[in-house]
């Protein structure tokens, strides 16, 4: 990561609900207060009765010693947690160390390690991955962005310790940054008990669980998140979505979520969002229509999920330029072909006057030539400037084929 400002290198993760650490910490009380009462009452009614023995200490705390430095200042890291999860999606489970200035309650962790938590919470998350480096921290501190995130800085030197734990220092000092960590930790490897799923509740209605599922995956129901999402190719996820009430519209008519899902190559995303009611006729940020946007810079399964979807193989841009325009000009020809079968017509002209047939010969491009001249391609009109270009394209190949078309059209 190149040094500058701290500003630029923060990337924020999503807050929870306001007051659930608080929440938690009236009940940790009230049972407290009621435990204490019922101690004290069997106690006076007799000495036979006896105070129930005390809890086991809890097998998922570790101790830390060291330190993270924020603005100048610097905050203790007293405690360790080395929780083992399996992320969205993932073929494995990774683990997150998470050290922290005072105790985190096993509730509230597990949360910190979905979201961000809305209490003040000090320490740092750190991400172990595959080989067991740190492949990323966030800090956490009221002087610093809520989720400051850094990547491939912080350094993870293992201790040798028992099976079952998790030992070492992990170590982030770099002076171009106002903020860093530098502890020993110990702690054992813990892995959370699984919850009831409350997206199976069959008293809920379909969106309330769909919106279940995607809270016990850390997804919020936003607009930010679902594009997201869509732009991970997460289909499952955006079914979630749409299934809890996010419009499949969601960003229209510029900026879209279907513009980021044929952005990013997801065919399957994009029929997700065509059949939940995302427009197929819509435009991209630039303003051009999302056809040709997809034949232009995507595979032929995300054009033929949009003409599958209902977009309008015809429908004209800038320079009245079609997406056969568009894919003729990115040589694919599996695309071209695809729209002529779709009923796109070889014959459009942009406002210059040129033809897809244009474009395969300036490229040199002979299959794609005899695909466009089979498809009817009116090279009569246009045959001196398609042998200029073809010249120019230094293809006699494509010369020839076009020298070797009648010289009047087809009827």
């Amino acid at each position: 990561m190149r040094r500058g400002a701290d500003a630029s290198r923060a990337r924020k993760r999503r807050r929870r609900r306001p007051g659930a650490f608080y929440a938690l910490l009236v009940v940790l009380a009230a049972v407290a207060v009621s435990t204490a009462k019922a101690v004290s009452n069997a106690g006076a009614a007799g000495s036979e009765v006896k105070a129930p023995p005390a809890a086991p200490s809890p097998t998922w705390t570790g101790t830390a010693s060291g330190e993270m430095k924020t603005q100048g200042t610097k905050a203790p890291l007293h405690h360790a947690y080395a929780v083992v999860v399996r992320p969205r999606n993932a073929a494995a489970d990774e683990t997150r160390l998470v050290l922290s200035e005072e105790p985190v309650p096993l509730e509230v962790l597990e949360e910190l390690l979905r979201l961000l938590p809305s209490f003040a919470f000090r320490g740092v998350e750190v991400v172990l991955g595959a080989g067991g480096g740190a492949s990323a921290v966030f800090f956490h501190h009221d002087e610093l962005p809520a989720g400051l995130e850094v990547r491939e800085v912080a350094k993870l030197v293992p201790a040798a310790t028992g099976p079952g734990r998790l030992a070492g220092r992990v170590v982030f000092d770099d002076p171009g940054f106002s903020f860093g960590i530098d502890a020993t930790f110990d702690a054992p490897l813990f892995r959370p008990p699984a919850r009831p799923s409350k997206a199976a509740d069959p008293g809920l209605l379909p969106a309330a669980q769909a919106k279940a599922a995607l809270e016990e995956q850390g997804l919020e129901l936003t607009p930010s998140a679902f594009d997201r999402i869509v732009g991970e190719g997460d289909v499952e996820a955006v079914r979630l979505f749409l299934a809890a009430g996010m419009p499949a519209s969601t960003g229209e008519p510029r900026g879209s979520v279907l513009e980021t899902a044929i952005e990013r190559g997801h065919a399957e995303v994009v029929r997700a969002l065509l059949a939940g009611g995302a427009d197929p006729n819509g435009v991209g940020y630039a303003g051009r229509p999302l056809l040709a946007v997809a034949a232009e810079g995507q595979e032929v399964d995300v054009v033929r999920a949009l003409v599958a979807g209902g977009a309008d193989v015809m429908r004209k841009g800038a320079g009245n330029a079609t997406a056969l325009h568009a894919a003729a000009e990115a040589g694919k020809l599996d695309v071209v072909e695809l729209l002529l079968a779709a009923g796109a017509k070889v014959t459009a002209r942009t406002t210059m006057g040129w033809t897809a047939l244009h474009s395969a010969v300036r490229r040199g491009d002979l299959p794609m030539v005899k695909s466009l001249i089979a498809a009817g391609a009116d090279v009569p009109r246009d045959r001196k400037e398609l042998l200029e270009l073809a010249r120019s394209a230094k293809s006699p190949d494509v010369e020839r084929a076009i020298r070797g078309t009648p010289a009047t059209p087809k009827p």
